[in-house]
């Protein structure tokens, strides 16, 4: 499972060097899928928008009929391998599913970075758009922790994104690396040289906004240590509407399937299915604890 506490933990070291690199860990090694995962993933290769080489996995649908493609963006640590446990669900719910690693992750070239991983993900929605057994190639954005945070900004940036679920993000990238610096005594004092050693631009908070009237649903975890779920309630204030807000008491930043709340996947499902029935025109029909319009603390 992803490894998100060593890679915020670490962040705080890296504040002393001004790296913006810190909120990038990647594992560099082709993901390899389990003997159990392996059926139905098709490995594929794909340019990002300055050349570099990137890595992704498509699942189709397993039924009959796909009701839209969901691309899939990852947090900041290890590879698609580590994440895919996390979607599996979505195909046999009849979705589409292209996951990516940014460049520098997996098998993927290149060294992350801000601006880097934003451009992958353009080109990840682009490609995955034109992969012949994509079926239906209206899109929808899954994104979870800095990957949320990524497909808030690509969404926003892009019309053709028919909507988005953004799971434990945070607000920008100064905010986020002065909570970890005033987390340790040893870097407290930092937290004021933060504007210096964290460089500004393509922070969620700035875009959020932007992404209405396509419908929108964030999720955070109540007991999250790394990223404060304050900061998911945030991104709801300045968002625009069709919006929709779940807070998970008792949970952390990341809980694996076996894990997590019983129903997160009903509940993303049905809010992804929400997406493509008003992408096509047509009048929802999914669970109304799944519509847009409300907050939801459970």
């Amino acid at each position: 499972m992803p490894h998100i506490c060593r890679c915020f933990l670490l962040l705080s070291p890296a504040l002393l060097a001004g790296c913006n690199s810190a909120f990038y860990w990647p594992e560099a090694r082709p993901p390899i899928p389990s003997i159990s995962t392996a059926e139905g993933i098709q490995i594929h290769h794909f340019e990002s928008e300055d050349g570099t080489i990137l890595q992704g996995w498509f699942v189709p649908a397993k039924t009959m009929e796909t009701k839209g493609l969901v691309v899939f963006c990852h947090g900041a640590d290890t590879n698609i391998g580590e994440y895919y446990p996390s979607v599996e669900f979505l195909p046999a719910g009849g979705f589409d599913l292209f996951l990516f690693d940014y460049r520098g992750y997996g098998a993927s070239e290149g060294k992350p970075s801000r601006e880097g991983t934003i451009e992958d993900a353009h080109a990840a929605i682009d490609y995955a758009k034109r992969i012949p057994l994509v079926r239906k190639p209206v899109v929808a954005l899954q994104g979870f922790s800095l990957g949320a945070g990524i497909a808030i900004v690509v969404a926003a940036e892009r019309p053709d994104v028919a909507g988005i679920v953004a799971e434990g993000g945070f607000e920008s990238y100064r905010r986020i690396g002065r909570k970890v610096a005033g987390d340790r005594w040893s870097t407290w004092a930092l937290q004021i040289l933060v504007p210096i050693l964290i460089s500004g631009g393509s922070d969620p908070i700035d875009y959020v906004q932007s992404i209405s009237p396509r419908p929108l649903f964030l999720i955070h975890g109540q007991k999250d240590p790394l990223i404060p779920y304050t900061m998911t309630e945030d991104l709801y204030t300045k968002a625009g509407e069709p919006k929709k807000l779940w807070i998970m008491k008792d949970y952390v930043h990341y809980n694996p399937p076996e894990k997590r709340h019983p129903q997160y996947e009903r509940r993303v499902s049905n809010f992804l299915e929400y997406i493509f029935e008003v992408a096509d025109g047509r009048t929802p029909d999914v669970d109304p604890d799944c519509l847009p319009g409300d907050k939801i603390y459970d």
